[in-house]
């Protein structure tokens, strides 16, 4: 092998090798991983695994309309600084749960959210999908919002967990976030000393059902509420399967 050739090589080498190092981050990481242009199309890690078995499961993201979709999907994470989801460079992000998903976080937040985000849940089989997010780390809120990041609930089933905690918030930002529920039921459920709302300036509710359970309902927080929406602070279970049908039947609209 010439000199000549071998250097062609070593340099392709190199130059493959420098393409792979500069992927392009898209501002989202999933179970503390990277979100880039060599993994969006099918997103993997240990800590993800199907929610139900033998049933269709994956994570994808669409760079160019700024969609992240969980189908199916049940994530772990209990390494430190292990989060579910975070968002902390990606602004406008939507993100879709199909099926039934659900979130675990044992050494951080849950979702931390940086960027002005949207969680939405197609309409399944049997109603509305829906996301399961649980906290469970003494020092961190399962949904942690920065930045005065807006995050929008719009269409969307979820339910936020919290049993332990003195001071803790089921959802919780700096004081100058936002927060709106639009077309969907939130339920927020913390133990007898937490708080289910704490450091949101401001949350509207447009046609929506927002369920607080814990020791504390909200704190410093500004609620707008729109005709059609209703705030329960003592959670029953046979009024949520009324409210199941009354905002999320297939015929709702």
């Amino acid at each position: 092998m010439t000199k000549k050739v071998l250097f062609m090589l070593l340099l392709a080498i190199v130059t493959a090798v420098n393409v792979a190092a500069k992927a392009t981050n898209y501002g989202i990481k999933i179970a503390n991983m990277e979100v880039t242009s060599n993994n969006y199309s099918n997103i993997t890690h240990k800590c993800i695994t199907p929610y139900t078995e033998g049933v269709e499961s994956y994570v994808r993201f669409d760079p160019q309309k700024k969609v992240l979709t969980f189908c199916n999907v049940n994530i772990e994470c209990k390494d430190s600084y292990g989060r579910c989801l975070y968002n902390y460079n990606c602004d406008g992000l939507t993100v879709v749960f199909k099926n039934r998903n659900r979130f675990n976080s044992t050494k951080a937040a849950t979702v931390r959210i940086e960027k002005n985000t949207t969680i939405t849940c197609e309409d399944g089989m049997y109603g509305k999908d829906m996301i399961d997010m649980f906290g469970h780390y003494d020092k961190n809120e399962t949904i942690f919002l920065k930045n005065k990041a807006v995050l929008t609930f719009k269409d969307a089933n979820v339910f936020v967990s919290f049993p332990a905690g003195t001071d803790i918030a089921g959802i919780r930002g700096e004081g100058n976030e936002y927060l709106s529920v639009d077309h969907s039921y939130l339920r927020v459920h913390t133990g007898a000393f937490g708080i289910c709302i704490k450091k949101i300036s401001r949350y509207d509710i447009n046609y929506s059902c927002l369920t607080l359970d814990g020791g504390k309902c909200t704190e410093d927080a500004q609620c707008n509420m729109e005709d059609g929406c209703e705030i329960i602070t003592d959670f029953n279970p046979n009024r949520s399967l009324e409210i199941w049908h009354v905002y999320f039947s297939n015929d709702r609209h």
